[in-house]
C-alpha cells in the first residue's frame, strides 16, 4: 500500500480540553495513542472509541481528547465556548498533511488500475474545487450523503447533520485545509 495523495495540506488533528490545565489523561483513537504518548509524556494516553470519546471528555473520564479541527472543534465549541484546542504541530508533531488517500502497490503499477486511481483522484479534487466554488451546494451534498449512507447519528459523525450553520462552518474549515 502506498500513499497516492493527500486531501488536506495540513493535519486537522488537535487535542481538545475543557480546561487550560495540562492534561493528565488523554483519550485518543487507537492508531494515534503511540504518537500522543510521545508528544505528551507526562499524560496517560488511552485508546477510546470514536463514538464515545466526546462523551468521555464531557463526563470528566478523560481531561483531553484527540479531535478533528474540521468537525469536532465546531460541535464541541457550541456546547463549550471556552474549549481549549491545541494543534498537534504545537506539541512538536510535524505531520505536514492530512486525510491521505492510499492505493495497493499492485494497482499503482498496473496501467489499467493506475488510470482508475488517476480518475478517482481527479474526481475527488474536482469535488473539493466545487465545494470551494459553492459551499452552500457542498452543504446540500453533505446532508444528502449523510442521509443516504445512514450516518445521521451524531455518535458516528460528531456533528448535527441537519444544522446548516454548523455544516457551513465544517465545509469552510475543510475547504481552508485543501
Amino acid at each position: 500500500v502506498k500513499a497516492v495523495s493527500a486531501m488536506f495540506r495540513a493535519s486537522p488533528l488537535r487535542i481538545a480540553s475543557l480546561s487550560s490545565s495540562p492534561p493528565t489523561r488523554v483519550g485518543a483513537h487507537y492508531d494515534t495513542v503511540a504518537l500522543l504518548s510521545r508528544l505528551l509524556p507526562a499524560a496517560e494516553v488511552v485508546s477510546v472509541p470514536r463514538s464515545t470519546k466526546l462523551d468521555l471528555l464531557e463526563a470528566g473520564e478523560i481531561d483531553a481528547v484527540q479531535i478533528y479541527e474540521t468537525t469536532e472543534t465546531v460541535t464541541l465549541g457550541l456546547k463549550h465556548p471556552n474549549l481549549v484546542t491545541t494543534p498537534l504541530s504545537a506539541l512538536g508533531a510535524s505531520l505536514g498533511y492530512g486525510q491521505v488517500i492510499f492505493a495497493p502497490n499492485a494497482c499503482i503499477n498496473d496501467p489499467e488500475h493506475a488510470s482508475t486511481i488517476r480518475r478517482f483522484l481527479d474526481a475527488t479534487f474536482e469535488g473539493w474545487r466545487a465545494s470551494m466554488r459553492d459551499p452552500a451546494a457542498a452543504v446540500r451534498y453533505l446532508k444528502l450523503a449523510t442521509e443516504r449512507l445512514k450516518l445521521d447519528d451524531e455518535a458516528h459523525t460528531h456533528y448535527p447533520a441537519h444544522d446548516d450553520a454548523v455544516l457551513e462552518e465544517i465545509i469552510r474549515r475543510c475547504n481552508d485545509l485543501v
